[in-house]
């Protein structure tokens, strides 16, 4: 028989246990649709925070407080802590940033919100490096009560708008709307209100507590040696090691390892699909065997060699688990899509799903591998079969 002659024989008998096919194929559908969809969103989310990241710039320098891995956790370091980093040579400045929660009260009503503030002088500078764009007004420049504002606390958090101009109560201290942001993509970014340092501190009551440091590196200088010369310095001002010094790089390794572990762990729950996608198929095969005993030696009885009753059973194992992955595949962008467009419905516009094309190629190369390898021992079976065992049943 000729290869073209096994595929009309698959795609008959196919076609005559239709729905016992499907229900085959589900398995390997379900299977390759997760793993699609969950390594899409994991990528794009990968890249999308890589891509933050590389906009933040490579340039800087974050050092928190011992207990804390990013900005604005853990606590501890003071404005002594940042004049012992200034002593370091190499950088182009450093920053001491207050994060704080309050109450913001805006026409009588009021909501609990974050705030930034760093000192005045440095402003402009400072919302440059951070990629912050400006939809309206201008950064403060001067320790007075004057704010500026991510673009959800302009639009959202309030009942009414605010705008230029806009009068706001931050721990009954009234606030002048300086300047508003342009959407970051993030909604805890987009929520927060700017401030003067010498005016927060007042404000908070926070005399000399710095929440974390940035420290910008000058260029053509090693960002990892100047690194652990800010390590020695801060060993020097303070008795033990509490506080922590992290490179872009790290910051993202650390994203990229606990991205890498939720992915597997719901790649592997996905898998378990396909496991029991490849029973299905390898069962119905069997049965597929058992339900043609008679036609497996009507062929051998006419000449077909073991190797071409072989090559029927595994085509059509293969073939199911083709269509299940063709399926899977256009189910798994559809499903990623959907995840995509929620997460931006919560805020989060810097994610951008992305499927891409080698992971299509996977879905569709692991779905016919599996079909096959589940057909393997059933067409075995087929194969070894004698003519006229096979024709008395």
């Amino acid at each position: 028989m000729s290869l073209k002659d096994d595929f009309f024989i698959v795609i008959k008998n196919i076609s005559h246990r239709k729905l016992r096919s499907w229900l085959t194929v589900l398995g390997v559908v379900i299977g390759v649709a997760a793993i699609i969809a969950l390594v899409a969103v994991g990528r794009s989310l990968e890249s999308s925070i890589e891509k933050e990241f590389e906009d933040f710039g490579s340039d800087k320098i974050t050092i928190v407080a011992a207990g804390g891995n990013l900005p604005g956790f853990g606590t501890g370091l003071t404005t002594k802590d940042v004049d012992a980093v200034k002593n370091v040579k190499g950088l182009e400045y450093v920053e001491g940033m207050l994060y704080e929660s309050g109450k913001a009260t805006h026409k009588e009503e009021s909501i609990n919100v974050f705030f930034f503030a760093w000192e005045s002088d440095n402003s402009k500078v400072l919302f440059d490096d951070f990629g912050a764009d400006f939809s309206a007004g201008a950064p403060f420049e001067t320790d007075s009560n004057k704010i500026v504002i991510g673009s959800r606390v302009a639009a959202d958090l309030f009942e009414k708008k605010l705008s230029l101009g806009s009068k706001l109560e931050i721990e009954d201290e009234k606030f002048e709307v300086a300047g508003i942001l342009e959407p970051v993509g993030n909604p805890d970014d987009d929520s927060l209100i700017y401030m003067p340092m010498g005016v927060a501190r007042e404000l908070f009551d926070k005399e000399d507590d710095v929440s974390f440091m940035f420290a910008k590196v000058k260029p053509g200088s090693d960002i990892d040696e100047i690194a652990d010369k800010i390590t020695a310095e801060l060993k020097k001002e303070r008795s033990e090691e509490s506080f922590n010094v992290i490179t872009p790089e790290q910051l993202i390794e650390q994203v990229g390892t606990v991205l890498g572990i939720i992915e597997g762990v719901l790649v592997g729950i996905a898998g378990i699909s396909l496991i029991v996608g490849s029973v299905g198929i390898a069962g119905s095969m069997y049965t597929s065997v058992i339900e043609r005993t008679r036609d497996v030696g009507i062929m051998k009885a006419v000449g077909a060699t073991n190797n071409e009753i072989t090559a029927m059973f595994l085509i059509e194992a293969g073939l199911m688990g083709l269509v299940g992955g063709i399926i899977g595949v256009m189910f798994g962008f559809l499903i990623a899509s959907m995840i995509g467009f929620a997460i931006a419905q919560a805020g989060f516009t810097f994610l951008e799903i992305t499927v891409e094309p080698w992971l299509v190629l996977f879905g569709l190369a692991f779905a016919l591998i599996v079909g096959m390898l589940s057909g393997f021992f059933p067409a075995r079976q087929a194969a070894r079969l004698k003519p006229v065992e096979a024709l008395r049943k």
